[in-house]
């Protein structure tokens, strides 16, 4: 997000951490690795761009981690600038 810092603030225990990544197996590594990570709370996942900015609505996480191919779909860049 630009202009947001990625380091926890004081006040913060932790860095809030959304997942978009349409492949459930992948994600489910990522999201176990994310979970065991001090410092870092994993606030929710989605699979597909929707889903993705109903969460950060809701959530304001401060950083979102995106899969590849979901960069390559034709309505990423709409759903990117909303995020």
């Amino acid at each position: 997000m630009p202009g947001r810092d990625l380091v926890p603030s004081q006040e913060s225990s932790s860095l809030s951490i959304l997942l978009l990544d349409p492949r459930r197996h992948r994600s489910h590594r990522y999201l176990q690795s994310i979970g065991e990570t001090p410092g870092i709370a994993l606030i929710g996942s989605a699979r597909d761009l929707t889903e993705a900015y109903n969460l950060t609505e809701h959530e304001h996480p401060d950083l979102v981690l995106i899969a590849e191919e979901v960069t390559r779909l034709g309505n990423f860049p709409m759903y990117a600038a909303m995020l």
